[in-house]
């Protein structure tokens, strides 16, 4: 790897990585190019047996590693050897695995979809189109179990949070803010604008992808009323 992370300790048990100061899919794919590595079977036997967790986000890895059974100098030195070995991931190679998900778009459920259309100069079907177009990268996980910052949304389409976050947002909602996207796994609170409601939430985790589709009310209720048996 040319350019190495930034190796610094985050606690007593725990190392962190830090690939880059800005946040961008080619740094993103480094973090889960590494952690991937980490997790082989192939990894130093320093790494693989002392490695308990590794958490990556945007542009950090965090990594957890029995610091009883090895000392932490021990543990950095052999970190450093993975990490010049490595090579750069294939750029612009897709990675992890592909959802396709479905989303009714439909101002009944879509509480800001109407705003945001009109905030963005465009009519509905045009936010649905410029929503349901890109390729999705998850790129971390937080602020709530199961909650996936998805990336990069449209240009055209990228609004600031909302002024006023809602207390309850509907568990399923679909939202945007800035340039990522995301689907509410739990009612929540929220300050993000919801553009619809997905009938079923995938396994996502950091690093797979997503392709967003629109579904008609029918095929909506026929998802939901599927996923509930």
């Amino acid at each position: 790897m040319k350019n190495l992370p930034d190796i610094q300790r985050a606690d007593v048990n725990a190392i962190l990585l830090t690939f880059a100061a800005e946040i961008s899919l080619e740094q993103n794919r480094r973090v889960h190019h590494v952690a991937a590595e980490l997790r082989a079977n192939h990894s130093p036997e320093s790494i693989r047996s002392n490695v308990l967790e590794l958490v990556p986000a945007y542009n950090t890895l965090m990594i957890y590693y029995d610091f009883i059974n090895i000392d932490e100098q021990a543990f950095i030195d052999a970190l450093k050897q993975v990490l010049s070995s490595l090579s750069e991931p294939e750029a612009g190679a897709a990675q992890g695995e592909l959802y396709q998900v479905g989303v009714l778009y439909d101002t009944s459920v879509g509480l800001d979809l109407e705003c945001v259309a009109r905030r963005v100069d465009a009519s509905i079907d045009d936010v649905i189109a410029m929503h349901t177009k890109p390729e999705y990268h998850v790129y971390a996980i937080g602020f709530a179990p199961g909650f996936a910052y998805l990336g990069d949304v449209d240009q055209a389409l990228r609004l600031p949070r909302l002024d006023s976050p809602r207390q309850k947002v509907p568990a399923l909602s679909v939202a945007i803010a800035e340039q990522q996207t995301a689907i509410y796994p739990l009612e929540s609170p929220g300050g993000w604008n919801i553009l619809g409601r997905c009938a079923q939430l995938p396994p996502l985790a950091a690093g797979v992808r997503v392709q967003f589709y629109s579904l008609t009310r029918a095929d909506y209720e026929q998802q939901r009323q599927a996923g509930d048996k």
